[in-house]
């Protein structure tokens, strides 16, 4: 507005008596007119221009976020699958452990059988064989050793069986083995696989988030731009209203006179009470109304923002179970606890989930880990009560 008013000022000293040349005057006011007009018609082409890449980039932010989600949405998926996946090649490498073992005990004891026999049949030959003389003599030395005959018969027989049963369960052993093997080497190449395919997808999200990043700066600067042009816009619309009007005063002979003026169980949710979900206190985002100064609006946080860093051990903070497991655009993967007398607590942005629906956790069992959004590395936290939301701080130590 000041400089308004100095050109004003200006015009007056300047403004010649329309009985030495007014006619020459007017013509060369008229066309200073006509050239600050164009110059702020340019100036307005030039707005609407960058207005117009300012909504190309607002429509290419919206479309990274929305592949950004996705692949978010994707990489907690993976991440809860290798969680599976490797709890089930552990629980293989223990069952080969276990088979390996049996096996080992059926073979010492397949020896241990032949070793009994074998003695046996040597005990009996070393006590039961008669001489030539003896069968001369007595008939009952047949008896005897027919007797023994038989009786060696039937051991041979037994043992027989019972060495070919425990073969028959030793390769049965060795075959459901080699099933296992088969299965383990299956499984760890899938887990390379999906290890490999987790990389790719948190480089694209680490490239997404960058190009992200740099359009909001983009669009910042491009705003600024935006602004600075309006307020030149603005200034320029003052000095071209202040021209016209003193053109109009002095044609009719006139001076210029001025110009325009521009609770988990009750006893567990006690105020201040509760350990907090990682291990930082830091606060990225507090509980209730948030104002974003870079587009002036205003949103309201329903819990609180922990920053902490990627990766971090999220802990329920007390004992309960797991209601729902879900992801939504904005929240990223979360997890909902139920604790009980219309008490749930949320924990939300988590790079990985390790629970299952309907577990029940107690105070501190590890939940997942934290996760990292645009917004930068941290777990986003609430408590309910009932269909109230509540301040998370206040319950926290």
């Amino acid at each position: 507005m000041r400089n308004v008013w100095i050109i004003a000022m200006l015009l007056l000293l300047m403004q010649p008596s329309l009985s030495f040349g007014g006619a020459a005057t007017l013509r060369a006011d008229d066309a200073k007119i006509k050239a600050e007009q164009q110059r702020l018609q340019r100036l307005n082409s030039s707005i609407t221009r960058d207005k117009r890449k300012l909504a190309n980039m607002t429509a290419e932010e919206r479309k990274r976020n929305r592949a950004l989600s996705l692949w978010q949405k994707q990489s907690s998926e993976l991440e809860s699958y290798l969680v599976l996946l490797g709890r089930e090649t552990s629980r293989i490498q223990d069952s080969i452990i276990i088979t390996e073992m049996i096996i080992t005990d059926l073979e010492r004891r397949i020896t241990m059988l032949r070793k009994e026999y074998a003695d046996l049949v040597e005990a009996v030959h070393k006590a039961g064989t008669a001489t030539d003389e003896e069968l001369l003599v007595t008939d009952e030395s047949y008896s005897d050793q027919d007797r023994m005959t038989h009786y060696l018969n039937d051991v041979t027989s037994l043992a027989s069986r019972k060495a070919k049963d425990l073969v028959v369960l030793r390769d049965s052993l060795d075959c459901e083995k080699e099933n296992l093997l088969q299965l383990l080497s299956h499984n760890e190449r899938n887990l390379l696989e999906e290890q490999q395919r987790k990389e790719q997808l948190q480089s694209s999200i680490s490239q997404q988030e960058k190009a992200i990043k740099s359009i909001k700066g983009d669009k910042r600067q491009l705003q600024s731009e935006i602004d600075k042009k309006q307020a030149s816009a603005k200034k320029l619309q003052g000095i071209v209203r202040l021209l016209i009007a003193e053109e109009a005063k002095r044609s009719r002979g006139g001076g210029v006179t001025g110009a325009p003026v521009a609770g988990t169980t009750s006893s567990a949710f006690k105020q201040n009470s509760l350990a907090w979900p990682v291990n930082s206190k830091k606060l990225l985002h507090t509980y209730g109304k948030q104002r974003n100064r870079n587009t002036g609006t205003e949103t309201e946080n329903l819990g609180i923002d922990i920053q902490v860093a990627k990766g971090s051990s999220v802990r329920a903070v007390a004992a309960g179970r797991v209601s729902l497991i879900h992801f939504l655009p904005g929240y990223g993967s979360f997890v909902i606890v139920d604790h009980g007398n219309s008490f749930r607590t949320i924990y939300a942005n988590l790079g990985s989930i390790q629970v299952t629906k309907g577990e029940r956790l107690n105070a501190g069992s590890v939940i997942g880990l934290s996760g990292q959004s645009v917004e930068g590395e941290y777990l986003h936290f609430e408590v309910w009560k009932g269909r109230d939301h509540t301040n998370p701080k206040s319950w926290l130590k």
